[in-house]
Formats: structure tokens, sequence, C-alpha cells
């Protein structure tokens, strides 16, 4: 699946750079888990960065970019590997990288709304209570690496749907996402929790 979104990704980005459009768009808000998502992560601050292109000579326009959150009001979940079950929490920050095919619509007088679709890669980091645990137990083998990390990330696809209310080059939107972090991995169960809207400010340049 990595390889098929970073194939798509690269594609994408040939065809912009090749049509010679270019405009870059900053986002600021702050994305809200819902349901069993909430149970593990607290409203958090989130960042994104993309770069838009013309999909054809209609509005249609084409975002690449990134997406960032930084957890907010963390709590402990069942983390469970094949011989043992920790409790960790998400540490570091979480996010996506993708794809935004967007739908323009001109409203007048610089207004204009948009509808926004998002597909790509997503991840959520967390604290690797199991990698603590063995270099605690076991150091000798982690003598050899100086560079021990106990982060690591749940992987899995990104879809959303949104709207984008414009006026000139800044804007409000709000944002559904669903990131189904227990479906790719046997760690968590898949009840672990996929859902969240994200609400926020945009400037385009």
């Amino acid at each position: 699946m990595k390889k098929m979104i970073t194939i798509t990704l690269l594609l994408a980005t040939l065809n912009c750079f090749a049509q010679g459009y270019e405009r870059f768009i900053g986002e600021a808000g702050v994305r809200v888990p819902l349901g069993n998502l909430a149970d593990k992560i607290g409203p958090s601050p989130e960042f994104g960065l993309w770069y838009r292109c013309r999909m054809d000579e209609s509005n249609d326009m084409l975002d690449i970019g990134i997406s960032i959150q930084i957890p907010g009001k963390t709590k402990e979940f069942d983390y469970t590997t094949p011989d043992s079950l920790y409790r960790t929490k998400a540490k570091g920050v979480s996010g996506m990288i993708g794809i935004r095919p967007t739908k323009v619509y001109t409203i007048g007088f610089d207004l204009s709304l948009e509808w926004v679709s998002t597909f790509g890669y997503a991840f959520m980091m967390y604290d690797d209570k199991e990698a603590r645990y063995k270099h605690r137990a076991f150091p000798e083998e982690f003598e050899e690496s100086d560079n021990t990390s106990f982060i690591k990330s749940f992987s899995t696809f990104h879809i959303g749907q949104g709207v984008r209310l414009n006026y000139a080059n800044v804007g409000l939107q709000v944002h559904y996402s669903y990131t189904p972090y227990g479906l790719l991995t046997d760690y968590v169960p898949r009840n672990f929790g996929s859902h969240s809207l994200s609400f926020g400010v945009v400037y385009r340049q």
C-alpha cells in the first residue's frame, strides 16, 4: 500500500510542476477525536502545509502535502505484543501525507466555497514500552546502537471529506477524517478509534 501511495504522490507532483502553476496553502487549527479515539487523545493542535495545482481547465484543484498534529491530553491504552500486554500512550506527533482533490465553487466578491476530499497515508506515534522494557532488562542488546529510540508509529490509510469557505486568500474549514489505526495492526484492537473532526483557518499564498 505504501508503494502505491508513493507512486500516486510522485505522479501527481510531476503533473503539478509540469503545468507551471503553484500556490501554497498553510493551515492551523485543532483536531477533535471522536468515539473510541477520544479515549486515547484529546483535542490536539494541527498544522498543515500544502502545494496546490490545477487539475484541468476547470476550477478543480489538487493539493499535495502534509498535516501534523501534536496529541493533547493523551491517555493510556492497551498495546499487545505476541507475549505481553503493555499500557502506553500517544507520544511525539501524528499526522498524514497525501493528496486532496478539491472542487472550487466561485460565489463572487472574492468569496469561494471548496469541497475537499483527502486520500493518503496516516501515522500515529506512541511510546514503545516494549523496547523500553527490553532496554532495561537486556541492556547488552542495545550497546551497539547509539540511537536507541522508544518511539514507534501505527500506520494506516487516511480518507476524508471537508468544506472550506474562502474570502480572498483567507478561509475557514471543517474536515472529517477516517484513519483506522486498528485495521492494519494486531497490536491494538480494530475498535481502537478511527474518526476525527478538524476545525481551522487557511491562508493561501
